[in-house]
């Protein structure tokens, strides 16, 4: 038996989906805000998985990263809640985020879509640009400045310019 979990077996279905992101704020968004934004961030994917029929959650991650300093949110599943460790000290401006969804019971391009909108829907409410910058599929494969062949087409869902 190897390391890896497979991605179907019987009538599991464990898919996943990698966004990275670039964050500009024109207001600092304050260190405390920017932890509390990214564990909402990794329950609100949870959540809205589960709501469109996920059948579980493997695991959603995230990590802010400003300069030096990270934030990272994680967690297993709606029930237990999210949790977060690292510091970011001075307001941040400019950041990159990178999240990381699995999730059992529904497409890879489900999973893609929830999770970008809810990275659009928390940081933008903040005042914060997002631009994507690259998506990988359960299968390592990326696809570049939106040049994935998701829901959305080639294109439809990078702000890269």
């Amino acid at each position: 038996m190897g390391l890896e979990t497979p991605h179907h077996h019987g009538n599991l279905d464990i898919q996943g989906c990698g966004i990275s992101a670039m964050l500009v704020a024109k207001t600092p968004l304050q260190p405390d805000a920017a932890r509390e934004l990214l564990g909402r961030l990794v329950a609100e994917i949870a959540s809205k998985g589960m709501s469109r029929g996920a059948l579980a959650v493997g695991h959603v991650k995230a990590i802010l990263k400003a300069g030096n300093e990270f934030v990272h949110a994680d967690t297993i599943g709606v029930k237990y809640g999210a949790s977060t460790a690292g510091e970011i000290i001075s307001p941040i401006t400019r950041a990159e985020l990178t999240v990381n969804s699995i999730i059992v019971g529904l497409p890879e391009a489900a999973i893609e879509e929830v999770t970008i909108k809810a990275i659009r829907d928390l940081f933008e409410s903040q005042g914060v640009k997002v631009a994507l910058e690259v998506t990988k599929h359960d299968d390592g494969a990326p696809h570049a400045n939106g040049n994935c062949p998701g829901p959305f087409g080639p294109s439809g869902h990078s702000d890269r310019k």
